[in-house]
């Protein structure tokens, strides 16, 4: 059995599968738990190594470790909390939505909905039609998201303008965004975030995260409740919802310039 179909057995998400295999790559097959002393001793962010400390805890259960025998071999993590994120500016994401202009599809329609969305990139990649739906006037996204909880998720006016436009030329079938054999893949559009990076330095920390953040953060600076937010993000708690809505470095000028 692959690592993979192993993961997939015990019920994770897509997305969740996706990183753990990607980090699976990099660590060792002989001598992993001395590798993971190392990269503890090394005082890595704990998110980052409570990463890997699961990815080898599944590769003991996949080996027949029952969980009370991995729980005495694997080493406690002990690290720095990562540093807050933050989403873009307001100048940032008029540079953004300029620059994706320029790339190709189906790339640019998800580069663009992302900020305007809010969705994981994994659940944007794997979009199908079926999971558009009309309610009056108002297209609504209807997904399995995280932890295979159902969302519903509204779509602002200027979403739907950028999809529907890309729907009216591509006129896709089963899945929105599709690549070689069926959805693009999540990987492929971090590359085209990478490549912005390298290639406009003011967008330097760039990512898809980083756009859900940019959603999350619209939305507070437009008064939106910290409630309603929560259920947009599809975060089922509160507490990770206010990690997502922290003022922007414009933010903190405007406040001190109001003394």
């Amino acid at each position: 059995m692959t690592f993979r179909k192993f993961l997939t057995n015990q019920g994770l998400a897509p997305s969740t599968i996706d990183l753990y295999c990607r980090v699976d790559r990099t660590i060792p097959v002989k001598k992993d738990i001395e590798w993971l002393r190392h990269q503890i001793s090394l005082r890595q962010p704990i998110s980052t190594l409570m990463i890997k400390r699961a990815v080898i805890k599944f590769r003991k259960l996949m080996d027949g470790y029952s969980e009370e025998e991995i729980k005495i071999m694997l080493p406690k993590c002990k690290g720095f909390k990562s540093q807050m994120r933050s989403g873009l500016t307001l100048r940032q994401v008029k540079r953004y939505n300029f620059v994706v202009q320029g790339v190709p599809e189906p790339f640019s329609t998800i580069l663009l909905l992302l900020p305007l969305t809010g969705l994981r990139i994994n659940e944007l990649c794997t979009l199908q039609t079926k999971n558009l739906r009309r309610v009056g006037d108002r297209l609504m996204l209807e997904l399995i998201g995280k932890g295979g909880k159902p969302r519903k998720l509204p779509l602002s006016k200027q979403a739907e303008k950028v999809l529907m436009r890309f729907m009216r030329i591509y006129t896709p079938e089963k899945w929105l965004f599709r690549g070689r054999k069926d959805f693009i893949k999540p990987s492929s559009v971090r590359n085209w975030t990478l490549k912005i990076q390298r290639e406009n330095p003011e967008l330097e920390n760039l990512s898809p995260h980083v756009l859900r953040h940019t959603f999350a953060t619209m939305l507070h600076k437009k008064n939106v409740s910290p409630l309603t937010i929560q259920m947009l993000l599809g975060h089922s708690d509160l507490r990770t919802t206010q990690r997502y809505i922290h003022p922007t470095i414009d933010d903190l000028i405007d406040g001190i310039d109001r003394l």
